[in-house]
């Protein structure tokens, strides 16, 4: 027969009260999730409105402090290096850069398709920047012969994640498109 704890009459009010702060943190949190997302919706309206408009003391940035900056530079080493051990063993490798707003029956996507397929054929392996569109297409070529297939996706500001797409054996998403270039272009052979 299973025996279960029992507490005194002060630790279950006590137990109790904890839990309850823990319910009302995690509403919180989802709240100002919510509030983030609606903030996110808002300037992504804002900035595609008709009546936007830039001024030069929008570019003007403020002094930023000592450790901030060091949080970039931090940010930007681990992304270098989680990117060398991730694409450590990648040999003869061909990038394919391409639009995303190409559609499946689009003749430059067939053409990309074909491409990626051919590389893979050949024993290279086929990295682009995972999104839809060309770069869609090149890894599903790849995919479909057999190939290996990378991609190097990109944190967008004001939409969020790029999606990357499905035909990808290896992913790493970036935050800095600076970063996302280097690899794009360090171990390929071609382009």
């Amino acid at each position: 027969m299973r025996r279960y704890r029992t507490f005194s009459a002060p630790r279950r009010a006590y137990l109790s009260e904890k839990f309850k702060r823990f319910k009302s943190k995690i509403k919180k949190r989802g709240a100002a999730s919510v509030r983030k997302q609606k903030q996110v919706q808002e300037r992504f309206d804002y900035l595609h409105s008709p009546t936007f408009r830039l001024n030069e003391a929008d570019f003007l940035v403020e002094r930023e402090n000592f450790f901030t900056g060091l949080f970039r530079a931090l940010r930007m080493f681990y992304e270098y290096m989680r990117g060398f051990y991730m694409f450590k063993a990648t040999k003869n490798c061909v990038t394919i850069f391409g639009s995303a707003r190409f559609s499946e029956t689009h003749p430059y996507y067939q053409l990309a398709r074909e491409v990626g397929s051919l590389l893979a054929q050949t024993k290279f392996t086929v990295m682009t920047g995972g999104g839809p569109g060309i770069m869609e297409a090149a890894n599903r070529g790849a995919n479909e012969s057999g190939g290996l297939s990378l991609s190097c996706n990109i944190l967008l500001p004001e939409i969020g994640v790029e999606a990357p797409n499905r035909y990808t054996h290896k992913k790493i998403q970036m935050h800095y498109f600076f970063i996302r270039k280097v690899f794009l272009t360090k171990y390929s052979v071609a382009f």
